[in-house]
C-alpha cells in the first residue's frame, strides 16, 4: 500500500508537470490518464473537468465524454460541496492540498459507501499564473476497513487482558491470600495456646513470620498485576510511589512532578504509563548511573509522561545497551497508541517521553 501511495505521488508530480509544460504532445498526457490504477482529473478554473482518466469516469458512472467542459456540482452534486471548496482553496494559495478523505455513494456503485482519498495540486499557466487544478483520489476503502478491523482487534485484545489481568488479581486475593493469612493465624493461636515455654515456640515463631512474609509478598505481586487504582487519580498515586520506591530501594534522588490534573480513567492506559515509568527510572538507575531522576506527567494534547535523568546519557548502540526494555517499552506505547521517544540533551542526561493522544 505505501509503494502505490508513493506511485501515485510520482504519477501526479508527473501529471502537473505536463499540464505546467507549453509544447509537450497531447498524447503524453493522455498515456499517463490512461495507464495508471488511480483517479485523475483536472479543472479550470470555474471548476470545470479539463481531463479525467477512464478509472475515475467509471467511478463517477458517466464516460469521459461527458466529463469534459462541465462542472463538477452538475455530475456528482453529493461530495459537490467538500470537494469545491479544496479546490478554490488550491485556486487562491497555490498551494497542494493532500490526502483528504470522504466517504460516499458512488453513481457506480448506489447504496454501497466508499472511502476515498484525494489530493489537489495547482497547475500554472506560462506566467505563472494558477490557472487550473490536478486532482488524484484513490480507493482506500479495503485499507481502512483494515485499519478498522485493526482498531478493534487491538481494542479486544486490551478489554481482554485487563479483564484477565483483574481476575487474576481478584483470585489471588480472594483465595491464596485468605489461605496464608489463616496459615498466619493458626500459628499465632497455636502458639498462645502452648505457651511461652513450649518446644515449638520458636518453630511456631518463623511459621508465623513466613506467613506474614508470604502476605507481604503476594501484595507486592498483586499490586504488580494491578498496580494503578481505576480512579481519576490512580496514575498520579502510582507514580508518586513509584518516586518513593525509588528514592528508599536506591538512595537516588528521585522526584514526581505533576502540575496539572490527568483525569485519566482508562486503566489499560494508565497501566501501561506506570510500566513503562517503571522502566524508565530502572534503566537510568541500572544503564545511566543516574543520581537524579524526575518522573513528569502532564495533559497536552492528551496525556504525556516523561522520565529525565543526570545520567551519562545515550550512548553507543540504544538497542544494545537498553535491549529488551527498550522493545518492551516500545511495545507497551503501542498497545496504548502512544509515541515513544528517548533523546539526550546537550546538557546530559536522557529523557524519555511517551505522549498519548485522548
Amino acid at each position: 500500500m505505501v509503494n502505490r501511495m508513493q506511485d501515485a505521488d510520482q504519477i501526479v508530480a508527473r501529471l502537473t508537470e505536463q499540464e505546467n509544460s507549453a509544447g509537450r504532445p497531447a498524447v503524453d498526457l493522455s498515456r499517463v490518464y490512461a495507464s495508471v490504477p488511480v483517479g485523475l482529473c483536472s479543472f479550470d478554473a470555474d471548476l470545470r473537468y479539463t481531463h479525467i482518466n477512464q478509472w475515475l469516469a467509471t467511478i463517477n458512472g458517466r464516460s469521459v465524454e461527458e466529463h469534459i467542459g462541465r462542472p463538477l456540482v452538475e455530475l456528482i452534486p453529493d461530495v459537490a460541496d467538500g470537494v469545491e471548496s479544496q479546490i478554490r482553496r488550491v485556486l487562491e494559495t497555490g498551494e497542494p492540498v493532500l490526502d483528504g478523505t470522504v466517504e460516499a455513494e458512488t453513481p457506480a456503485q448506489p447504496g454501497v459507501k466508499r472511502v476515498f482519498q484525494h489530493s489537489y495540486f495547482p497547475v500554472e499557466s506560462e506566467d505563472g499564473t494558477v490557472n487550473g487544478v490536478s486532482c488524484i483520489v484513490q480507493d482506500v476503502t479495503e485499507r481502512e476497513r483494515a485499519e478498522q478491523a485493526l482498531r478493534q482487534s487491538e481494542e479486544r485484545y486490551r478489554t481482554h487482558a485487563e479483564a484477565e489481568r483483574q481476575r487474576i488479581g481478584r483470585q489471588l486475593h480472594d483465595s491464596l491470600g485468605q489461605e496464608i493469612s489463616s496459615v498466619g493465624m493458626m500459628a499465632s493461636t497455636l502458639r498462645e495456646l502452648l505457651g511461652a515455654d513450649s518446644p515449638h515456640a520458636d518453630l511456631l515463631d518463623k511459621l508465623e513470620a513466613t506467613a506474614d512474609l508470604a502476605k507481604s509478598q503476594l501484595r507486592d505481586l498483586i499490586k504488580g498485576i494491578l498496580p494503578v487504582a481505576v480512579d481519576a487519580h490512580g496514575l498520579v498515586v502510582a507514580l508518586e510511589e513509584l518516586a518513593e520506591q525509588t528514592r528508599n530501594a536506591s538512595g537516588v534522588a528521585c522526584a514526581f512532578d505533576c502540575r496539572d490534573v490527568v483525569p485519566l480513567e482508562d486503566n489499560f492506559t494508565a497501566t501501561q504509563l506506570l510500566l513503562i515509568a517503571r522502566e524508565a527510572v530502572h534503566n537510568a538507575i541500572k544503564h545511566a548511573s543516574a543520581g537524579q531522576i524526575v518522573i513528569r506527567i502532564e495533559e497536552h494534547n492528551g496525556v504525556t509522561l516523561s522520565v529525565e535523568d543526570d545520567g551519562t546519557g545515550l550512548r553507543g548502540d540504544v538497542d544494545q545497551t537498553l535491549g529488551l526494555g527498550l522493545r518492551i517499552m516500545h511495545h507497551r506505547a503501542g498497545l496504548i497508541d502512544g509515541t515513544l521517544s528517548l533523546n539526550s540533551p546537550a546538557t546530559g542526561g536522557t529523557i524519555m517521553t511517551c505522549s498519548v493522544r485522548q
